[in-house]
């Protein structure tokens, strides 16, 4: 049986991070986790969005959720990049500003 969860790539180090791939409904739980780990460490960090391939509404809150968690630690995080395609999705849910701080 093959494993067909989407997936998704987060690199990055020192305030600097890429996500990429699919954040959805399928993988919105493990996203979540490994978000913690790699941008819990840093006071002020920046997720480049442009690899997104897919986001519905799990993968938005997940986004969501680190910017949450980022504001009580009292660190900064923030997004940039968002493809177009994928702004309506943020946009239907009233968030896009925070998901999309260079969006037009």
């Amino acid at each position: 049986m093959s494993n067909s969860t989407p997936e998704f790539v987060l690199e990055g180090e020192a305030g600097r991070y890429r996500l990429g791939g699919v954040a959805d409904y399928a993988n919105a739980r493990r996203l979540l986790e490994a978000g913690r780990q790699r941008l819990g460490g840093d006071a002020r960090a920046e997720l480049d969005l442009s690899g997104l391939t897919a986001l519905d509404s799990a993968g938005l809150a997940v986004l969501i959720a680190w910017l949450g968690e980022a504001r009580a630690a009292g660190r900064e995080l923030s997004y940039r990049g968002m493809p177009g395609p994928l702004l309506p999705t943020a946009r239907v849910a009233g968030v896009e500003s925070l998901v999309a701080a260079d969006a037009r």
